[in-house]
């Protein structure tokens, strides 16, 4: 009879380890499967970063790159803010020196509208967004895609200077069915150039060199 009993006790103690452990692979794919919902969990929250960023892209759109270190908003950055914002292309951009809010003010047309704006070289934030109807556009719309753009231009004067500082303070597009131009000017220590270049094909129509000029060291050296 003891040895039934034992026997008994025995078979009711294998079959409560044997419960446990299946117990114990339970939880561990349970686990498992948390670990995996977990990672899925984190894969959706990238994901939901990724959207937000994009969500976030167009309000920045009104925001040119912030300026660097000890700097001003470059005129590059300036340039890509409004059409950034607003499409098109500009038909003029000037930097304005001020020693407490230097500014870049301009125009930008596309079809059916124009805006004025100002453009704080300091924060990198429009000041002055004015859009109305325009039809301005439509005037050389059709051209534009045989014309050099208004950055391969200001590019043109930077390599043409021989120096990647240089500034392009001001540049105009002006249309004109027969020679449309892009002129303006820029400058660098003890140099001012202004110039006029075809924007059909790129070429320097007037190119002009004042190598005794004090107005970048004295406005510009701290904005390229």
């Amino acid at each position: 009879m003891d040895n039934k009993m034992n026997r008994n006790k025995a078979y009711r103690s294998m079959g409560a380890r044997a419960a446990a452990a299946v117990l114990a692979l339970g939880i561990l794919a349970g686990c498992s499967n948390g670990g995996t919902v977990t990672t899925s969990g984190q894969s959706g929250t990238a994901a939901g970063m990724t959207t937000t960023a994009q969500g976030t892209a167009p309000g920045t759109q009104g925001t040119a790159t912030q300026p660097q270190s000890g700097g001003l908003v470059s005129a590059n950055d300036a340039r890509a803010a409004v059409t950034d914002r607003f499409g098109g292309i500009i038909q003029k951009i000037e930097y304005h020196d001020d020693d407490t809010n230097p500014l870049y003010k301009g125009e930008a047309l596309k079809e059916g509208a124009r805006v004025v704006f100002e453009l704080s070289a300091v924060t990198g934030e429009f000041e002055k967004w004015d859009e109305e109807n325009d039809n301005g556009y439509d005037d050389f719309a059709a051209a534009l895609p045989e014309l050099i753009t208004m950055e391969e231009a200001a590019d043109s004067v930077i390599n043409r200077s021989g120096k990647s500082n240089t500034f392009v303070q001001k540049i105009d597009f002006l249309w004109d069915d027969s020679e449309p131009m892009y002129q303006g000017e820029a400058f660098n220590e003890d140099v001012k150039y202004s110039f006029k270049i075809h924007a059909r094909n790129g070429d320097f129509d007037e190119w002009d060199v004042d190598e005794d000029d004090e107005t970048w060291a004295e406005q510009y050296s701290n904005v390229q």
